[in-house]
């Protein structure tokens, strides 16, 4: 399961945008008309709250939690008609290393390599200089 995050706006996150000239009035808007199911539309800081960076493939998956803020019942021409708007407070999703570019384990694994590759040349000219300084002994 997917740690999941608050998405709403923090009073400082709302402060920082203000003091950057962003606007921080902009909501999620929903398509309920859509066959598939309804849609999301997040903005940046939801997803830099849930630590996505970089592009995800399509159809990746995401979890939310949300609770209902309106809900209405009526009859449109003799059919039962319902309407709800949920308000989405909490998203996450588990994305594998590779999908984003873990740079910095990248740079970790690549760091330990050279160390690695440096010791093994070290250890081999060391090794040389005794079995040549050996051979030099043997052949006085």
């Amino acid at each position: 399961m997917a740690k999941l995050v608050a998405l709403r706006k923090t009073a400082a996150d709302k402060r920082a945008e203000e003091a950057a000239g962003s606007d921080h009035s902009v909501s999620m808007p929903m398509d309920s008309h859509d066959d598939a199911g309804p849609t999301m539309h997040l903005l940046s800081h939801h997803l830099n709250k849930m630590g996505v960076e970089g592009e995800l493939p399509e159809g990746h998956e995401f979890e939310f939690r949300g609770h209902v803020e309106a809900h209405q019942t009526g009859h449109d021409g003799g059919e039962d008609r319902s309407h709800m708007r949920i308000r989405i407070t909490h998203g996450g999703t588990d994305k594998p290393k590779a999908e984003h570019g873990d740079l910095r384990s990248e740079l970790k694994k690549n760091k330990e390599s050279a160390e690695k590759k440096a010791a093994d040349r070290d250890a081999l000219r060391a090794a040389k200089k005794v079995a040549k300084h050996e051979a030099a002994e043997v052949a006085e």
